[in-house]
């Protein structure tokens, strides 16, 4: 069964993978760019990607040899919010304070726990409270 997960998170991951770098590289500002990981966050909601990971993640506790294999397939995630975290810093001196590949994987590990969280409780505010929060910052990054 972990390979069918597995095989299901690998086709679902690639696909939702292609659409975040698309309209992330669509998105000309940093308030764009929490815009469309807004809406991208409930698309992913809505869809249940997040759960086919949940499912593995439960899984590796019990399968250890599982852990490696969903760490291989989380890395291309936190490339990506490094890279869009990279973009969105410049030259701020936010880059001085905060690592992007710290700062991807905090926010790789909050997106998914929002997502879970979503699941439980669809009309929980605390993912909103996220993004509102991230649109307060966008527009200290553009100055």
């Amino acid at each position: 069964m972990d390979g069918v997960l597995l095989a299901a998170l690998g086709a679902s991951a690639a696909e939702r993978l292609e659409r975040y770098q698309a309209v992330m590289a669509d998105a000309p500002t940093a308030a764009a760019k929490v815009a469309a990981a807004r809406r991208l966050f409930r698309e992913d909601v809505d869809g249940g990607h997040v759960t086919v990971i949940a499912e593995l993640v439960a899984a590796s506790l019990a399968e250890p040899t599982l852990r490696p294999l969903l760490l291989e397939r989380m890395q291309p995630w936190l490339t990506l919010a490094e890279q869009v975290l990279a973009e969105v810093a410049g030259s701020s001196p936010l880059t001085d304070l905060v690592r992007p590949a710290e700062a991807a994987q905090a926010l790789v590990a909050r997106y998914f726990g929002l997502n879970l969280l979503s699941r439980l409780d669809p009309a929980s505010a605390h993912a909103d409270a996220l993004f509102d929060g991230l649109e307060r910052i966008a527009p200290l990054l553009a100055a």
